[in-house]
């Protein structure tokens, strides 16, 4: 089966620290199995499960033998990578972050307007920058209000996306932290497909950004 796997710098597993063999004058990399590598390393995704494993590197890989679902992955008897999606890089990755940051803004501008808040609304609107948008929505959420919550996590977004310093890793951060903002924090029997809503928009930003 053909999948995705994302891996850190070197085409290392995150998970395991496995180092993978890559692939060599327009050859796949070798085959490793259980016997080779960690059985969590053999493992990879479809595109629709991208904005869960966000990491340096993006890589085709190929998974044989019995499958196994678990979570959001698949793992294999035996793997090797096919190729590097060349795409994926630090400004696709900081781009995603800046887009998962204005999904929140959206509507946190909406309910600020919405309680007479229209210039601190227009703020985070007219933000050209990350750096724009995370003072904007800081300031917002200073004034204790119920409106002052999504720009709270707009603020979120972008401290910690920076905070993490590498950007696939801060890319992870702010798909995570807008997901989980914008299923809102009222746990009920439909946040699970508000959540699963916002990983799907991810993942199809994703693959339109990256031409999969």
């Amino acid at each position: 089966m053909f999948a995705y796997a994302f891996l850190a710098k070197g085409a290392v597993d995150p998970l395991s620290g496995f180092v993978w063999p890559t692939p060599r004058d327009g050859e796949p990399g070798a085959w490793v199995s259980r016997d080779t590598a960690p059985r969590e390393a053999l493992r990879g995704y479809p595109a629709g499960d991208l904005p869960y494993w966000l990491d340096e590197e993006l890589w085709n890989i190929e998974l044989a033998g019995a499958l196994t679902e678990r979570g959001h992955l698949l793992l294999g008897e035996r793997a090797r990578l096919l190729g590097r999606i060349d795409a994926w890089t630090d400004a696709v990755a900081w781009d995603l972050v800046a887009a998962s940051a204005r999904r929140v803004a959206r509507p946190a501008a909406i309910a600020l307007r919405e309680h007479g808040r229209t210039e601190a609304a227009a703020r985070l609107e007219d933000a050209t920058d990350l750096g724009d948008l995370e003072r904007a929505a800081t300031s917002a959420a200073d004034h204790p209000h119920p409106a002052a919550t999504l720009a709270a996590y707009v603020a979120d977004v972008c401290f910690y996306a920076h905070d993490a310093g590498v950007a696939a890793q801060g890319a992870g951060v702010a798909a995570k932290m807008s997901a989980y903002a914008l299923a809102s924090d009222v746990d009920d029997a439909s946040r699970p497909e508000r959540l699963a809503a916002e990983r799907a928009w991810q993942a199809a930003w994703l693959v339109d950004r990256l031409g999969l």
